[in-house]
């Protein structure tokens, strides 16, 4: 029998429990207190408690499943494009994505006249509602994707090779950068930029359950889609020439895997923001504990980045409750110390064997 079936089945199996240990954990903390009777009862009969417990545990059901899907496509998207330009700081923000779906939230904030403010307006009570969300991450969404297009295609007229892309990638993302800025210093109001901030904060809390349903959906996608491809993944991980020479287009394979990656990325960034850290740390943790094959250390990239969501999110409901922090903010602040200690630890993660 295969050495992974046997040596790293209970690693998959372990990474699992994890996942719903940590999920039932999100479910119950909270400033509202909920029994673990009452999230068995919720989940295997239904809403039969009281109604305040029922729509606590259905708000905190419904961003729970949301960070399991988002850190899933934010994780395997990650391993995809360290695979495909064989970086292990690389992540799909590598293209821009990140900026570009700001600059489309803020042209939909902007048009749509998004940006408002309920209560009074102070640093304690303010709430920041952003008018029609659906609009926003469609734009968000086109933003993103578009300016991966002309990324790829600026980068595959010389050749679509790993420089091209970040060269021709880091300079469009400034330019992005400088148009949102533009546009935030002449045009934008205040209500308007404190929107758009809020947005790019990233959170798991405002999305609905048909976003829900989107992300879990294109999560079992594009692991299924790294499962197909890993045997093409683990020959550009060995080289253009060797990817060539065993039957695989470089440019080709390329171009279709790092836009799939693009589109995860993008969907996940429209829906919840700009989430950072969790496309890059999850690649790492996965190769540490799994080895190289891409047919086992993208699978578990997903498992990975859906942990670290959960527990980011866990973390900003609990460590000033009852204010909530924003997920974003909080997976750079749990990412960065573990990317330092992946590094000063030189493990597999980074140096092939």
């Amino acid at each position: 029998m295969p050495r992974y079936r046997v040596g790293y089945l209970p690693l998959f199996l372990l990474l699992t429990a994890l996942l719903l240990v940590l999920s039932l954990v999100d479910l119950i903390v909270g400033p509202y207190t909920i029994s673990m009777g009452d999230i068995l009862s919720y989940l295997l009969r239904g809403p039969d408690v009281s109604k305040a417990t029922t729509v606590v545990i259905g708000m905190r059901l419904r961003r729970v499943l949301t960070a399991i899907a988002a850190g899933g496509l934010l994780g395997t998207s990650g391993y995809v494009v360290q695979a495909n330009l064989r970086n292990p700081l690389a992540s799909p923000f590598t293209l821009g994505i990140q900026h570009a779906a700001a600059l489309g939230a803020g042209v939909g904030i902007l048009v749509l006249g998004g940006g408002g403010v309920v209560g009074p307006r102070s640093a304690t009570s303010a709430t920041i509602l952003i008018a029609n969300p659906f609009t926003v991450s469609i734009l968000a969404f086109g933003a993103s994707m578009l300016h991966t297009a002309l990324v790829l295609t600026l980068a595959y007229v010389t050749g679509l090779t790993i420089y091209s892309i970040i060269l021709v990638a880091l300079a469009l993302s400034f330019t992005v950068q400088a148009v949102l800025a533009l546009l935030q210093y002449l045009v934008f109001n205040e209500i308007q930029v404190a929107t758009l901030m809020f947005w790019t904060f990233g959170s798991v809390e405002r999305t609905s359950w048909l976003e829900v349903e989107v992300l879990l959906v294109a999560y079992v996608v594009m692991a299924v889609a790294t499962w197909v491809v890993a045997p093409d993944l683990d020959l550009m991980l060995l080289g253009d020439d060797i990817a060539s020479s065993s039957g695989v287009n470089p440019r080709v394979f390329r171009a279709v895997s790092m836009s799939t990656a693009a589109l995860a990325t993008a969907l996940t960034i429209s829906f919840v923001g700009v989430v950072g850290f969790v496309c890059l740390v999850s690649g790492h943790i996965a190769r540490l504990v799994f080895g190289w094959s891409a047919r086992r250390s993208g699978l578990a990239s997903g498992l990975v980045g859906g942990l670290t969501m959960l527990a980011a999110d866990v973390i900003s409901r609990t460590v000033i409750s009852p204010v909530t922090l924003p997920i974003g903010i909080t997976t750079t602040i749990v990412g960065v110390p573990v990317l330092i200690a992946l590094v000063l630890g030189g493990g597999r993660g980074y140096t092939r064997d």
